[in-house]
């Protein structure tokens, strides 16, 4: 439990952190001026932000609906999900940044993020 209360702790510090600076570059940097490094740098810091932000609502949320009681394997699955939902969000707003996403496009793209959560979920049945 001391263990996932760090890893919590730390997740908090990272997201704060990466907030800043997602704050920092999205009022001080023009998008249509920016280079290549600046833009990469920005969809990293909300990469990290979203994943961080996920991270903890979801691991909260299975805390309150196990009632407690299962503690330190929540954390897992939550950082997986949150990461899958963070990368699902970025790639599509890169997509649309270099004009080539359409509906059918994010459809797809999200449901292949769906079909990979899934396969975690049936590897962790099949496991157990």
């Amino acid at each position: 439990m001391k263990n996932v209360r760090f890893y919590l702790f730390v997740f908090f510090c990272l997201t704060l952190f990466s907030l800043g600076f997602f704050v920092l570059i999205l009022f001080n940097i023009n998008p249509f001026t920016a280079d290549l490094f600046t833009l990469s740098i920005f969809y990293i810091s909300l990469f990290i932000f979203l994943t961080g932000i996920f991270t903890l609502l979801l691991f909260y949320l299975r805390i309150k609906l196990s009632n407690n009681e299962i503690f330190f394997a929540n954390f897992n699955p939550s950082l997986r999900q949150s990461i899958l939902i963070s990368l699902s969000i970025v790639i599509i707003l890169i997509l649309k940044t270099l004009n080539v996403l359409s509906w059918w496009d994010g459809l797809l793209f999200v449901f292949s993020i769906l079909l990979i959560e899934m396969y975690f979920q049936n590897k962790q049945i099949i496991k157990n």
